[in-house]
């Protein structure tokens, strides 16, 4: 999924932002559209826990076990960060 671009999200977004807080509608192009669709799409794109404890831990350079502790804790502060939702700021 590649990122849409960072400027014209921001413009969509707080324009969009400000037409809703003042009871308006607001019409997208197609290509403000995709942008936006891009931009909620890697917003809820979410890595499972199993897959962001193999990235941490699934190499040589780890000397434990796949699942060592350390790794394990630091996979489940990341997944905790999604949960929180991070900082979304896009569309």
């Amino acid at each position: 999924m590649r990122r849409p671009p960072l400027r014209e999200s921001r413009l969509i977004s707080e324009q969009l932002i400000r037409r809703a807080n003042l009871g308006r509608t607001s019409t997208l192009t197609p290509e403000s559209a995709r942008i936006c669709t891009l931009a909620l799409q890697l917003a809820l794109a979410t890595p499972s826990r199993a897959k962001v404890l193999s990235v941490i831990c699934g190499n040589k350079s780890c000397s434990q076990s796949v699942e060592c502790m350390p790794c394990v804790m630091k996979a489940n502060e990341i997944m905790n960060l999604y949960e929180e939702g991070g900082d979304a700021r896009l569309c």
